[in-house]
C-alpha cells in the first residue's frame, strides 16, 4: 500500500514518465524516448545513489560534495558569468552582471555556513553587501541565475567545475545512452546555480540531460508543435498566457489543451527533455545542475534504434523501426 500510494504521489508531481535508473537500459531508453520523442525522468534508487562511482551514479555523492558552499566558493569562486533575471540575459537585450561565482553565492543563495569566512583564495577580503535587491531591484520575479556554459572543446569551464582537485570528473553521459552519445555532434555543457525563485523561460534546443544535484525544481514542458521561445520567467507567462487565452477558463484547462506538462525534479533526478521540445524551470529550493545538449540527426536514431533491435531480446513493433 505504501508502494502504491507512493507511486499515486509522484505521478500526481510529475505528468511525464518515471522511470528507476536501474530499468532505463538503451533498448528502452532509444525505443520508448528517444525515437518517439518522449520526455522522461529518470529517477535514481537508494542503491545507485549510495554507489560512489562509475558512470551509472554520475558521482551524485561526490558531486554534492563538490558542490558544497565552502567548495564551490575555495575551487571555483573566481569563476564569472554574466548573470541576469534569465539565463544569457545580455543576449535578449535584458538587464545583466558579469559576477564571480563566490560573490553570487554569497549575495543569492541562502546556504551560507557559520564557519565560513569572507576571505578569498589569495587571503584577500571581498566585500559581501547584504542586501540582495541591488542591481535587479526592480525584477519583482524573482533572483538572478547563474549559469556558465561550455559551448566548444577549447572552454572547459563546466568541465572543471565537475572536475575534482585531483583531476577526476564526476559527470558524464548516461551508461544507458554511451551508445548513442559516440555518434553524436555539437554537445554543449552547462552549469547551473540558482535559489529558490529564480529560473529559465520557455525555450527550445537540441536533446539534452539535465541532472539535478542540489534542490528541486518544476519543469514546464510543451511538445514541439506548441513550442515557444520566452523572455518571460515560466511563472509570469503562465499567468499572463491564461489570462490572455480564456478569461473564463481556468488556467491548468487552458495550458493543458496545449500539451503541457509538469513535473517536480528532485536531487538526484535526471530529465531527458527531447528536441524541440519547450521547456521552462523554477528553482523550488536553491539548486544546483548540470545539463548537456547535443545533436543526432533523425536517421542517426533510427539506425542505431535498428542496431539494439537487432541485439536485443526486446521486441520492437515495426512501425518504429
Amino acid at each position: 500500500d505504501h508502494h502504491y500510494q507512493q507511486q499515486q504521489q509522484q505521478q500526481h508531481q510529475c505528468s511525464i514518465p518515471i522511470v528507476l535508473d536501474i530499468d532505463m537500459t538503451p533498448e528502452v531508453f532509444v525505443r520508448e524516448y528517444l525515437y518517439t520523442s518522449q520526455p522522461v525522468l529518470i529517477r535514481p534508487t537508494t542503491a545507485t545513489i549510495n554507489h560512489r562511482g562509475g558512470r551509472k551514479a554520475n558521482n551524485i555523492l561526490a558531486l554534492r560534495q563538490l558542490w558544497t558552499k565552502p567548495n564551490l566558493v575555495k575551487q571555483f569562486g573566481k569563476i564569472k558569468a554574466h548573470v541576469g533575471s534569465i539565463p544569457y540575459s545580455k543576449r535578449f537585450g535584458l538587464k545583466s552582471k558579469e559576477m564571480s561565482l563566490r560573490e553570487y553565492v554569497y549575495r543569492y543563495m541562502t546556504m551560507k555556513d557559520d564557519h565560513d569566512d569572507d576571505d578569498d583564495d589569495d587571503g584577500h577580503s571581498v566585500p559581501v553587501e547584504e542586501e540582495h535587491n541591488d542591481d535587479f531591484e526592480d525584477d519583482d520575479e524573482g533572483p538572478p541565475y547563474f549559469v556558465v556554459a561550455e559551448y566548444n572543446e577549447d572552454d572547459r569551464l563546466t568541465a572543471k567545475l565537475a572536475t575534482t582537485h585531483n583531476g577526476t570528473m564526476l559527470f558524464s553521459f548516461p551508461e544507458f545512452a554511451s551508445q548513442i552519445f559516440a555518434k553524436t555532434y555539437k554537445r554543449t555543457s552547462q552549469f547551473f546555480l540558482g535559489p529558490m525563485g529564480s529560473g529559465a523561460p520557455l525555450h527550445f534546443h537540441n536533446y539534452a540531460f539535465s541532472l539535478l544535484v542540489y534542490g528541486e525544481k518544476r519543469w514546464t514542458l510543451l511538445p514541439p508543435s506548441q513550442r515557444i521561445f520566452s523572455k518571460l520567467r515560466i511563472k509570469a507567462w503562465k499567468k499572463r498566457h491564461a489570462a490572455a487565452a480564456a478569461a473564463a477558463a481556468k488556467e491548468d484547462t487552458v495550458l493543458k489543451a496545449k500539451g503541457m506538462q509538469e513535473c517536480i525534479q528532485r536531487a538526484g533526478d535526471l530529465l531527458f527533455v527531447p528536441k524541440l521540445w519547450a521547456h521552462g524551470v523554477e528553482n523550488l529550493e536553491d539548486s544546483i545542475s548540470i545539463a548537456v545538449e547535443w545533436g543526432m540527426d533523425l536517421d542517426v536514431i533510427a539506425s542505431t534504434a535498428s542496431d539494439l533491435a537487432t541485439n536485443s531480446r526486446d521486441t520492437y513493433d515495426d512501425d518504429l523501426i
